[in-house]
């Protein structure tokens, strides 16, 4: 009988995290994976919150 130590239970860690982030939805302008809780998603765009503010927020005293 073999106790597992600290690496192998990383591995194992790793392996069911990899299995599970492919349930969550990808953001269309990064292709990363979205783990928080909430997504934006735009007439079938899917966006992650960093995405929709860095790029598709604009400052309204940028038209003033």
């Amino acid at each position: 009988m073999c106790i597992p130590d600290a690496l192998d239970l990383w591995e194992i860690h790793e392996r069911r995290q990899a299995e599970e982030e492919k349930e969550l939805p990808i953001c269309d302008h990064c292709t990363e994976y979205i783990h928080g809780e909430k997504y934006h998603d735009i007439d079938g765009i899917i966006l992650c919150p960093t995405c929709l503010e860095t790029y598709y927020t604009k400052n309204t005293e940028d038209y003033i």
